[in-house]
């Protein structure tokens, strides 16, 4: 993906997928284009009848969401907070969005976390920002996290917590609990079922209840040209 990060399972799969795209010698394919088409047809008539599935709905949630609650589009990301490609959204395009739609009432914008595997921290990082936002301060927890990206771990938390003047018992505590971890993995859950293997992913849509409609996605870290294009459309009346 452009500018995203993957989990080494994906890198795996996609590498599994190329390698079996390799050509065989002629001789197994001159008799593979001979037995293909019955095997088609043999497949085709032992293939169970399609059933219908509706897509999983893209929601937000409160408590991680920037902008009016009756902005008429939402912006829902899917975020590692050790990926380097996240990062430099936050720290660029984010606050262009912000100025230009969050802050203006025409977008909601909405967190939320997909630590990819074989990142050790992603996971902490992404909890300590959860215990912060317990005390109103989840996005200034969130730029520094990534300011300081190369030093995440348990030892950096609980003196950001100082620095943004927070209860450090309460956050210590809120750190040694399971219930945060336990959110992240089903913000981990969603965006499975959603098909995500690379962060940043964004969905952008029509906000409706709570739920984005019809949404656009996005992956990697876009300019604000990219999703001024997308958002400019759902605006539209």
């Amino acid at each position: 993906m452009l500018d995203s990060c993957t989990s080494p399972a994906t890198r795996d799969a996609s590498k599994r997928r190329r390698l079996a795209t390799l050509p065989w010698l002629s001789g197994w394919a001159a008799a593979a284009s001979l037995l293909l088409p019955c095997l088609r047809v043999d497949v085709a008539l032992a293939a169970p009848p399609p059933t219908a599935s509706a897509a999983p709905a893209v929601t937000l949630d409160s408590r991680r969401s920037l902008g009016s609650a009756r902005a008429r589009v939402g912006i829902v990301e899917f975020s590692d907070l050790q990926c380097p490609f996240c990062r430099r959204f936050h720290e660029g395009t984010f606050r262009a969005l912000k100025t230009r739609y969050i802050d203006t009432g025409k977008v909601r914008f909405c967190f939320r976390d997909y630590p990819l595997e074989g990142r050790e921290q992603a996971l902490s990082a992404a909890v300590a920002a959860r215990c912060a936002g317990h005390q109103g301060a989840f996005w200034p927890m969130l730029d520094v996290l990534f300011a300081r990206q190369a030093e995440l771990g348990r030892a950096l938390y609980p003196s950001l917590a100082r620095e943004l003047k927070l209860d450090s018992t309460r956050f210590r505590a809120c750190l040694a609990s399971a219930q945060e971890a336990a959110r992240v993995r089903a913000d981990v859950r969603r965006g499975r079922a959603l098909q995500i293997d690379s962060t940043p992913q964004f969905f952008i849509g029509r906000l409706s209840g709570g739920q984005l409609a019809s949404p656009t996605s996005l992956v990697g870290a876009q300019t604000i040209e990219s999703f001024q294009t997308i958002i400019e459309a759902f605006l539209r009346p």
